[in-house]
């Protein structure tokens, strides 16, 4: 697998998802290691900052991106 670029996993993203992208060689930043609890809006803004795609479950969370 190639991973070029970051990741950013939202709190809905279960743990070992991101255990096995970081096996594959994948940078991801996780909320639920690193930010628990932050609102959407925070999470967005952390995205944003690593220059990440985040990855989400959340159906409603993409009426945030403008």
């Amino acid at each position: 697998m190639n991973c070029s670029g970051i990741f950013v996993a939202d709190e809905n993203i279960p743990i070992f998802v991101v255990k096995q992208l970081r096996q594959k060689g994948c940078k991801i930043v996780s909320i639920t290691e690193d930010a628990k609890g932050y609102c959407d809006e925070t999470v967005l803004d952390i995205s944003i900052k690593h220059r990440a795609v985040l990855i989400n479950c959340d159906k409603e969370f993409g009426s945030r991106i403008e």
